[in-house]
């Protein structure tokens, strides 16, 4: 399918001229939303990781997540470089969203020719919106993706002629995307190899010999070792290859999946449309729209079902073209080997293979994040296979009325995702100034300065402060910190063992203070039921802290719900035993 599409495109369309302008246009988009809200629970606890990486922690020793730490580090290091600031995290999070951009137009290019490659260039920008928290915020799944594009654009390369540098650089790009998101890199890296070592399978035209396929899957490989024999080596220099290898290829099966997985069949069942709205619709809904319904900020309250309804119907939809898409993909393959036309097809089948492949990452905890995450390669996936149609069976007077529908409904798109964008600035009045930090948020969440300002005042620079609940933005913007290696408190990050060796560490390490956060959130299990004895221990050691507000009123006069936060500090008899720990000496300094 790397043959010419139709006809010469419109000059606008041209790659050399719309290649730069949709660079320009996502540099545009991110520069609008670069301070956009305040961190997601995932992007802070990247942000602490970071944090403690510049302080000399080493991950799997001093710090741990689900993921492997290749987003984690990258973050550190340009930090370092720039600054501990949210801006870096930011400009980085623009960086990824622009080489997705550019990565998959570059595929849409081979597969479907530059008209519609420029509808599709269209369509991504309005993921900036549909996309929200991934692509503005910066996470490991972004990163991870942002990579894998880049390794299946130049995979997509080597079909007229395999080249040595396309392939290393093809497993260089993979490498990366498994040292950060592991799930991601081992299904890509599975797909990819087969490809390549079996190309006749896919690929059709001239047979080519098993040493040739073999050949181009070794120096495939041998990118991937370039960047994941290093990492190795270096959790091994340091002695802890076997708590890295559990923590990303065990741990996450164990621990998080029997809790945290969610069903993707869910929204296929049309049958149940209209039972996703309110709190329980967080989940599988377009966080800004869902956000902008609950808080009742869209116009004409009598049309509320109505926006709830098209929300989720949109939401089902898109899971529907999941399945569409490789469903139809996968008998087209069939039908082309049966007929012997492999040949025609072209770049489709690899395309849909590794598109498949990169798909599975988002399983098992289904929800629209992760789905939408890795959408814009089913996106061009659908497009590719519209487009088999598209030219077999209309004229050049119907392919040109198609094309403009297209373009006319990408457009109306990318309108309307930036016109709910802006309505949802338009409410987002106060700016959160920190040293670590600028936001812009709705005036409601000025409280978030007072409890930052009083953990400040209250938590010594070598203190100790505890984030119970998923918030880890708070180490980041106070830069305290607890010794517990997990940011957040995710099932098997407070201890596989109901919280019993958080709790003991509670005990003989006391934080100077607690930020509760939201310890019920819709889509995730209730922390009190997967850490009870954590939970005990906090409730018997910490009461209720009213200084906070009294000390720093908010800025507009409206402290959080205490379900949101609630501010915890020691007990009497606590107190007095860390006064009298901080009137001996000063404390432990270095990683917290």
């Amino acid at each position: 399918m790397s043959r010419v599409h139709g006809g010469e495109p419109p000059a606008l369309l041209r790659p050399v001229v719309f290649g730069p302008l949709l660079l320009l246009s996502a540099l545009g988009l991110s520069a609008w939303m670069h301070d956009y809200r305040l961190p997601a629970s995932d992007e802070g606890a990247l942000l602490t990781q970071a944090s403690k990486i510049l302080r000399g922690a080493i991950y799997y020793r001093d710090l741990d997540a689900y993921p492997f730490p290749g987003a984690t580090y990258a973050l550190a290091a340009a930090m370092r470089v720039f600054g501990l600031h949210l801006d870096v995290a930011r400009g980085l999070a623009s960086g990824v969203f622009c080489t997705i951009v550019l990565s998959v137009y570059a595929m849409a290019l081979r597969l479907v020719g530059p008209s519609r490659a420029a509808v599709i260039g269209i369509l991504l920008l309005s993921f900036k919106f549909l996309a929200w928290p991934s692509l503005t915020g910066f996470f490991y799944w972004d990163f991870s993706f942002g990579s894998a594009c880049v390794a299946v654009a130049l995979l997509l390369r080597q079909r007229e002629a395999s080249q040595p540098w396309g392939l290393v650089a093809a497993g260089m790009a993979c490498g990366v995307a498994f040292a950060s998101k592991q799930s991601l890199g081992i299904y890509l890296a599975a797909a990819a190899v087969a490809t390549l070592a079996f190309p006749n399978w896919l690929r059709g035209g001239p047979v080519r010999s098993g040493s040739a396929g073999r050949r181009d899957a070794a120096l495939f490989c041998g990118g991937m070792a370039l960047l994941l024999v290093p990492m190795l080596g270096y959790f091994a220099w340091h002695g802890v290859l076997w708590q890295m290898l559990y923590s990303g290829l065990v741990r996450p099966f164990v621990s998080y999946l029997p809790t945290s997985g969610l069903s993707f069949s869910t929204m296929l069942r049309w049958w149940e449309l209209g039972s996703f709205q309110g709190v329980p619709g967080l989940p599988y809904h377009i966080e800004p729209v869902w956000t902008l319904l609950m808080d009742e900020r869209l116009p004409s309250r009598g049309w509320y079902p109505v926006y709830w309804f098209l929300s989720e119907a949109f939401s089902r939809a898109l899971y529907s073209s999941v399945v569409i898409a490789f469903v139809w993909a996968g008998m087209r393959w069939f039908r082309a080997v049966r007929a012997g036309r492999l040949e025609e097809e072209g770049d489709l089948p690899t395309f849909a293979l590794l598109s498949f492949a990169v798909f599975l990452s988002a399983l098992p905890r289904a929800d629209y994040p992760h789905v939408i995450s890795v959408y814009p390669l089913v996106l061009v996936l659908l497009f590719a296979l519209w487009g088999v149609r598209f030219r077999e069976g209309r004229g050049g007077r119907g392919r040109t009325w198609w094309l403009r529908l297209e373009a006319g409904c990408a457009v109306a798109l990318l309108v309307a995702s930036i016109g709910l964008s802006a309505r949802q600035f338009s409410f987002m009045t106060h700016t959160l100034h920190f040293e670590t930090a600028d936001m812009r948020v709705a005036p409601r969440y000025a409280w978030v300065d007072s409890v930052v300002r009083y953990v400040d005042e209250v938590v010594p620079e070598d203190g100790r402060l505890l984030v119970f609940g998923h918030e880890a933005f708070y180490y980041f913007l106070t830069q305290r910190f607890y010794p517990w290696p997990f940011a957040q408190l995710y099932p098997g990050q407070a201890g596989s063992d109901s919280g019993v060796s958080l709790g003991k560490l509670l005990e003989e390490d006391p934080p100077n203070l607690v930020l509760r956060g939201m310890i019920r959130f819709p889509g995730m299990p209730y922390l009190p039921d997967y850490a009870p004895v954590l939970y005990s221990v906090l409730e018997a050691n910490y009461t209720r802290d009213k200084r906070v507000f009294e000390r720093f009123p908010p800025e507009f006069g409206r402290p959080p719900r205490q379900k949101a936060l609630t501010v915890l500090k020691p007990r009497r008899f606590l107190q007095e035993a860390l006064d009298a720990r901080q009137r001996s000496g000063p404390g432990q300094s270095g990683v917290h």
